[in-house]
């Protein structure tokens, strides 16, 4: 996989190379070919704003996936964008009492899964359990002891 990172919050730093490892693992345990992603970083204000323009709710949330699944001239696959406000993963990590790294990994991990078509909301809980088995196997290892319980 190829992950493109785009920075338009000003924040704490991203352990990319650990989240990309995540995803790695994650992309190889669902047989996903090398694909292009980008994630994008963002403050509440962008995620409501596209929030708004694509969803129709003009708020922050803590995730946007867009998928594209275009073939690019170079011959490789362009999967989608994934949008994280930053804002809203520090509040979800704080009220959780974890890392906001391991909130990031749960939170790309949930939009990967929607880059690769999956639904929560129309799949009785399918992508709830893949999302647990991927926390178990990878994310949860990756951030052992660093506050992730």
């Amino acid at each position: 996989m190829r992950w493109t990172w785009i920075r338009r919050y000003r924040g704490p730093s991203v352990p990319r190379r650990t989240l990309e490892s995540i995803l790695d693992a994650t992309a190889d345990f669902l047989g996903v070919p090398d694909q292009r992603v980008t994630i994008v970083l963002a403050g509440d204000r962008l995620v409501a704003r596209l929030k708004g323009q694509y969803l129709g709710e003009p708020r922050p949330t803590d995730v946007l996936a867009f998928p594209f699944r275009e073939t690019l001239p170079d011959g490789e696959t362009y999967l989608g964008d994934i949008v994280l406000s930053i804002p809203v993963a520090q509040r979800q990590a704080q009220a959780q009492g974890h890392a906001l790294e391991y909130e990031l990994a749960v939170l790309l991990v949930h939009g990967f899964l929607h880059l690769l078509g999956h639904d929560h909301e129309v799949d009785q809980g399918e992508m709830a359990a893949l999302e647990r088995e991927i926390r178990r196997r990878f994310i949860d290892p990756a951030f052992r002891g660093a506050n992730s319980e």
